[in-house]
């Protein structure tokens, strides 16, 4: 059975300085970020693809109708108020009963294969890291001793962080109404990594790293021009 996809690209993202969407920003291949993502997202035969739009809503949605099998757009008309929990949830809420989904934030470059290999048995869900060194701005990551997700924000302490959570998640079906909840919960201005945390501290879902240095694979979320510029460098590695 094959996966919905959504991807998160209703933010302002004016840390990059480009004066558009930052999903339009060029990619050393040609490519812009969103499009290399929907070109990747659309070779894994989704179910479904949703990109949660908001700022430049018209711009995106004209630009990118059409350009993957089964793409629709849903509009966080709320975008300048609201952060990616509520941007989550209305794409989650869209979804038929049952479903289960990969979600994206939409500036993050990523392997070919990144999504291949995500995607094969999972039984659980995930949630894309990398072990690298971070720095404190990054959304750090801790995990349990039987190796679940422990905690997941900016604020989990240096000294403890194992590593940076990547913006490439999936949701089990088994966990989707607790994940949902948690989302409906949290403010309206906090980051779905604060929902992730809820259903753990509760009891109500488990989740589990995807470690894409174990696999040599990259994914780097672009907030600022050196990122980009990592992205473009990532993009010339062999995949």
């Amino acid at each position: 059975m094959s996966t919905h996809f959504i991807v998160l690209a209703a933010g302002l993202g004016s840390r990059l300085g480009r004066p558009h969407h930052k999903g339009l920003t060029q990619l050393m291949t040609g490519e812009t970020i969103l499009s290399r993502q929907l070109k990747l997202i659309s070779v894994t035969s989704p179910t479904s693809v949703t990109v949660v739009t908001g700022f430049e809503a018209e711009t995106i949605v004209k630009k990118f109708s059409g350009t993957c099998p089964d793409l629709r757009f849903l509009n966080n008309s709320h975008y300048l108020t609201t952060n990616t929990s509520k941007s989550l949830l209305l794409a989650l809420q869209s979804l038929p009963e049952g479903a289960d989904a990969v979600w994206l934030n939409g500036d993050v470059v990523f392997s070919d294969s990144l999504l291949p290999k995500l995607l094969q048995n999972l039984t659980e869900s995930v949630i894309g890291t990398t072990t690298h060194e971070v720095s404190d701005e990054e959304i750090k990551f801790t995990t349990t001793p039987d190796g679940g997700v422990c905690s997941l924000s900016k604020t989990v302490p240096l000294d403890d962080a194992e590593g940076e959570g990547v913006g490439v998640n999936y949701i089990h079906a088994a966990d989707m109404e607790a994940f949902i909840h948690a989302l409906q919960h949290v403010q309206d201005t906090d980051y779905f990594e604060k929902a992730v945390e809820l259903t753990i501290h509760e009891g109500r879902a488990r989740w589990v790293p995807f470690n894409l240095t174990d696999h040599d694979l990259t994914a780097v979320e672009v907030d600022y021009e050196e990122d980009l510029i990592q992205a473009n460098n990532s993009l010339m590695e062999k995949d």
